[in-house]
């Protein structure tokens, strides 16, 4: 273990800037105990370096961040993160039609234990909007608190455009939020920490069945995907703003890469699978794909035995019945005890009154709470994250 020489230093001696390929190996080394779960050392090490190769990593899409020194190279890093670059969508009041905008996942925040307690994860966090965002999108940088800002980022690095980035809590509500650009703003807000969860047993529910069921395996899901992405431009965002009364709309595009994504974490991860997935989802398919509802899942064995749902869209409520009865059977097939489906489920509702007919529970999550920093130039309590489901996890 790496001795703490690191606790008399000043904030203001820190800096933000991107990892050497040695720094984001060995951050990623040393997160293992954190995060490693049921896998071997070499085996979680090999797992995000496949994923380091995938399309939603490539092209810039990924970067590992570090808390280091300002004037010493050569000290370690005193903190670490990753950031993943996503398609979105904002909706403003007045807007004829969504405009394209830039977001970020946020993972991994880490802290070698040789310098924790010192607050390096929190001022990382708050020394990470300065480079996700446009300098003109924050205010000025309190050079007499943090010295000197972060450097530019290099020519070809994919950061410096978000509207907005969100990352998932496993440490509460409140070490994030108090996380802001400068002393006494706000960083991330959690927003709708809700799952609903189906407890899945030997006995068989009478779901309603449908001739026109399609199981879909992975490459099955993308046409879906690409209908979802433009029906949330074209009816769904507008629709839900033209609701809320003035508030601004905003979503991470369903692709292919987040999908991709959850897909290849399982399958990277588990050393026995218990059953091999062929399966990832259920459409009732339609002429019109673009109209199709459809279910994405992934199951996660460890550490709750769920299978988890990652995207969902329908529109009645037999579509629902149907899809919620395919992804029990998933569940069975798999050997898990839960399905579970984040934020999709409103407190009240026809949906709401369905699921608890078929069993749910809605239940507000204690780990991996959703939270949104804004950097738009409306007011952060007029947003509306939608879309809040756990495709958008990373």
């Amino acid at each position: 273990m790496i001795k703490n020489t690191m606790t008399s230093l000043p904030l203001s001696s820190l800096t933000l800037r991107l990892a050497t390929r040695e720094e984001a190996i060995q951050a990623r080394k040393g997160a293992f105990s954190q995060w490693g779960r049921s896998l071997s050392f070499e085996k979680y090490l090999a797992r995000d370096a496949i994923m380091d190769t995938l399309e939603f990593a490539t092209d810039g899409k990924m970067n590992t961040w570090v808390l280091a020194l300002r004037d010493n190279s050569s000290h370690p890093f005193v903190a670490s993160c990753e950031t993943y670059r996503r398609d979105s969508l904002v909706m403003r009041p007045g807007d004829d039609a969504p405009s394209g905008a830039i977001s970020y996942g946020i993972a991994s925040v880490f802290t070698p234990p040789a310098f924790r307690r010192n607050g390096y994860a929190a001022h990382m966090m708050r020394l990470l909007h300065r480079v996700l965002s446009p300098a003109s999108s924050l205010p000025p940088f309190p050079v007499e608190i943090w010295g000197q800002p972060p450097p530019p980022i290099p020519p070809g690095v994919k950061a410096g455009d978000a509207l907005f980035s969100v990352l998932y809590s496993d440490v509460g509500p409140q070490f994030y939020k108090l996380c802001g650009p400068v002393p006494g703003a706000d960083g991330w807000i959690v927003c709708d920490p809700w799952s609903t969860i189906w407890d899945i047993d030997d006995s068989i529910d009478q779901h309603p069945g449908s001739s026109s069921l399609k199981w879909l395996e992975a490459n099955d899901i993308f046409p879906h995907l690409q209908g979802d992405a433009w029906e949330l431009a074209t009816r769904v965002l507008p629709a839900n703003a033209a609701a809320s009364g003035g508030k601004v709309h905003v979503a991470v595009r369903p692709s292919r890469e987040q999908i991709t994504f959850l897909t290849a974490r399982y399958l990277l991860t588990l050393p026995t699978p218990p059953l091999a997935p062929t399966r990832w989802g259920a459409a009732i398919t339609s002429d019109n794909v673009r109209q199709s509802s459809y279910i994405v899942w992934a199951p996660e064995p460890h550490p709750h035995s769920t299978l988890l749902i990652i995207r969902m869209r329908c529109d009645s409520v037999r579509t629902f019945s149907v899809l919620l009865g395919a992804a029990k059977q998933a569940a069975r097939d798999f050997g898990l005890k839960h399905v579970e489906i984040w934020n999709t489920i409103p407190k009240s509702g026809w949906m709401a009154d369905l699921a608890r007919k078929w069993g749910g529970r809605r239940v507000r999550r204690s780990e991996h709470l959703p939270a949104i920093a804004w950097y738009g130039r409306d007011k952060a309590d007029d947003i509306v994250w939608d879309l809040n489901e756990r495709f958008v996890w990373c």
